[in-house]
Order: structure tokens, then sequence, then C-alpha cells
């Protein structure tokens, strides 16, 4: 089975377009399957990984990405 990979004007555009409607994503995955599933309804052989959205999203949409995260002992 092959895929296609979508260039980074495809992706910033999507990002924008579902930041209008959604201000905040509390999930990385959340926020890749609201891409993924815009990529999709124009072609359905588009992939993307979490990695290069977030990076794409800080560098070119201009997305400001805060983390959270919990402290446990080990």
């Amino acid at each position: 089975m092959y895929y296609k990979i979508p260039n980074e004007e495809i992706i910033v555009y999507i990002i924008k377009k579902i930041m209008m409607k959604q201000r905040i994503i509390y999930s990385q995955k959340k926020f890749l399957e609201l891409v993924l599933n815009e990529l999709k309804s124009a072609d359905n052989v588009y992939k993307l990984t979490e990695k290069r959205l977030r990076k794409i999203a800080i560098t070119k949409a201009g997305v400001k990405v805060e983390m959270e995260y919990r402290e446990t002992d080990m």
C-alpha cells in the first residue's frame, strides 16, 4: 500500500482552519486526529506523524504549545 506525505503549506492551512474552530486542543493525539480527518477528506492516502505536525504547528503556523506534566515518585 502506498501513501502520500502532505506538503507544509497544506498542513499549515489545515492547522489554521482547525484553530479557528477550536482554540484549545488538550491532546497532541486529538490534534493529529483532527488534522488527519481534514487531510483524508481531500485524499484518503495522506500520512502525518505527531512529531512533524507539532514542528510545523510551532514554526510555520504560529501555534502556541503549552505542556503540562506530572512528576511521580520512582
